[in-house]
């Protein structure tokens, strides 16, 4: 568990499926991040369930609401020779449309670096957006990323996404 000033950062439980449910729905979210949105409460409790057993996948929660999403696990593309060897983790995200433009994706990224780098001694940070949604890539600015690498990403609702890898290497901080 992370917690900043106004989050805590956690796993997911099965209390959590209504507010997952709302991520999940949402075509515009699920389009930025490459899905299909979900139709039924049982798609997402599947979902939900992945989640619950896969620590890579944590919950964002504000107050007693669940706000979003925040994974952290393997590379999705393959890392430049001169990165190799060094210890190195892609994280991804989503946030209920009700929370956007108040900071706290910015808030839950810069947590989840602090633990990578600080707790988990990771050398490279990574995180991917496509290359229309820029509010992702103003989150990853924020948190000072840099540009990695460009490249065609098939999401899982069978298009193809020109997307931008963004890094920050806990050398550089």
């Amino acid at each position: 568990m992370i917690k900043t000033k106004r989050l805590i950062i956690r796993k997911w439980t099965m209390d959590d499926l209504y507010d997952l449910h709302e991520i999940l729905i949402d075509d515009d979210i699920a389009k930025g991040c490459g899905y299909k949105p979900s139709i039924t409460i049982d798609e997402s409790r599947r979902v939900l369930d992945h989640h619950i057993n896969d620590d890579g996948y944590l919950a964002i929660e504000n107050g007693s609401k669940v706000i979003g999403n925040i994974s952290m696990g393997v590379l999705q593309f393959e890392i430049k020779p001169e990165d190799q060897g060094l210890k190195a983790i892609e994280i991804g995200y989503e946030l209920n449309r009700s929370y956007w433009n108040n900071g706290y994706m910015t808030e839950t990224v810069k947590a989840a670096i602090d633990q990578l780098f600080n707790n988990e001694h990771y050398d490279l940070i990574f995180a991917g957006h496509f290359i229309d949604n820029i509010a992702s890539k103003r989150v990853l600015e924020k948190c000072d990323f840099k540009d990695y690498l460009d490249q065609e990403y098939l999401t899982t609702r069978g298009t193809i996404e020109k997307e931008t890898i963004m890094v920050i290497r806990k050398s550089d901080r």
